[in-house]
């Protein structure tokens, strides 16, 4: 074979070598490129801030709300038709829950105040509260329980000095529960 023929054989073969290197390179950086356009990421942003926040069904109906109200936090959950059944906020350091029922009137409410005391209310059709407990700031608890009119006949717990006391009374009117019945 002519020089030549072999010289020019040698450069295309180095020719083809480096198309194919130059390929396979240029095939790798797009790989490591469709690998980072591919790459998850999280689906929003780690923090959302707003004032307001409304929950709504696939239909679009608003379900729930979580807002400020004259600067207090809200938050409500609505029943199908739109009215609230579960509303939970805290005003004047005092934190509340209240649960509604079907025909949206108070019937269960939860709170906590500023000095960290809980209190339960259950609530009659009318909303007067006829079941009351309570624990005070040095963990007395006390139970009460009020008639339809208002009167707290019956009640159970501790007076501030620890002492036991049992009100079962017809006749009591509600108030005065600082003594037992016995004067003490």
């Amino acid at each position: 074979m002519d020089d030549s023929i072999k010289r020019r054989l040698r450069a295309l073969e180095v020719a083809s070598r480096r198309s194919r290197l130059l390929a396979a390179g240029a095939l790798a950086a797009v790989a490591v490129l469709l690998a980072a356009a591919w790459t998850p990421r999280p689906a929003g942003p780690t923090e959302v801030q707003a004032t307001r926040f409304t929950l709504v069904d696939a239909a679009g109906k608003v379900r729930g709300v979580w807002e400020l109200r004259n600067g207090d936090p809200v938050l409500e959950l609505l029943d199908a038709g739109g009215a609230p059944r579960v509303t939970g906020y805290i005003k004047q350091g005092v934190a509340c829950l209240l649960l509604r029922d079907a025909e949206h009137r108070s019937r269960l409410g939860l709170t906590v105040d500023n000095l960290g005391n809980p209190q339960q209310l259950l609530l009659d059709e009318g909303q007067v509260p006829r079941v009351s407990l309570t624990l005070s700031e040095r963990g007395l608890g006390n139970l009460r329980m009020t008639t339809a009119e208002g009167h707290t006949p019956v009640g159970l717990g501790f007076l501030t000095d620890g002492a036991p006391w049992l009100r079962p009374s017809e006749t009591h009117d509600g108030g005065d529960w600082g003594k037992p019945r016995d004067g003490r």
